[in-house]
């Protein structure tokens, strides 16, 4: 799941205090284009809390390195439940997605 983008106010001058401040330290997108390892963005197509087009433009922010995965149907919890009541597809999805991106992704460590 995508956090929701903040991104840096246009004058790169520090701002003082408050909501401004934390915006220009939690610039999400540039963070994103300075990553140099690859990474996943999974994003429910139904995410009523951040749209797709915040989870798109993170994926699109890296380039080649991001890989955006979508779950068609999928709300901001991958519609789990709370208190939790067991898995469903799309929370399954979001699992085997990370799982199989961390393992081609990790390096391998002699145990």
């Amino acid at each position: 799941m995508a956090a929701a983008i903040v991104t840096r106010p246009a004058d790169s001058a520090r701002p003082a205090s408050g909501i401004d401040r934390l915006a220009f330290r939690l610039d999400v997108l540039e963070a994103a284009r300075l990553l140099e390892i690859p990474y996943l963005v999974v994003h429910g197509t139904e995410d009523e809390a951040v749209p797709v087009s915040e989870a798109e433009a993170l994926a699109a922010a890296a380039g080649e390195l991001a890989t955006l995965s979508l779950i068609d149907g999928a709300g901001y919890t991958m519609n789990a439940k709370h208190p939790f009541e067991g898995s469903n597809h799309e929370l399954e999805r979001a699992i085997d997605l990370t799982a199989g991106h961390l393992g081609a992704n990790l390096p391998e460590r002699g145990v």
